[in-house]
């Protein structure tokens, strides 16, 4: 009985889905100038991570963008694993500083 219910169930028309529906219709695109701030964004993270002194830059980059663990990086750069934890934080202190004033 159950199967043959799926099966009644399974046939039975659905309604046509109308795609001028405007729940189906995706909000307003970006504005124009969206692009233009995520550029001004990026640029201004960029010369923040480059004020950054080296040692935390490479050690944020490593993280971050490498996606490499904590450890990886203290066996990598051949230094404790809470000395890069310690440059993380400093890093990200002073990213964040940066970027307030961006």
């Amino acid at each position: 009985a159950r199967n043959a219910f799926i099966d009644r169930v399974r046939k039975t028309k659905r309604a046509e889905v109308d795609l001028s529906d405007p729940m189906l219709i995706p909000e307003h695109s970006p504005a124009p100038d969206a692009g233009l701030d995520a550029t001004d964004r990026n640029e201004a993270l960029n010369d923040a991570i480059n004020a950054l002194p080296t040692d935390q830059s490479e050690v944020l980059c490593l993280v971050y963008f490498s996606g490499m663990r904590q450890q990886a990086i203290a066996e990598k750069l051949s230094i404790p694993l809470n000395t890069v934890k310690s440059r993380l934080r400093l890093a990200l202190e002073k990213l964040r500083r940066l970027m307030e004033h961006a």
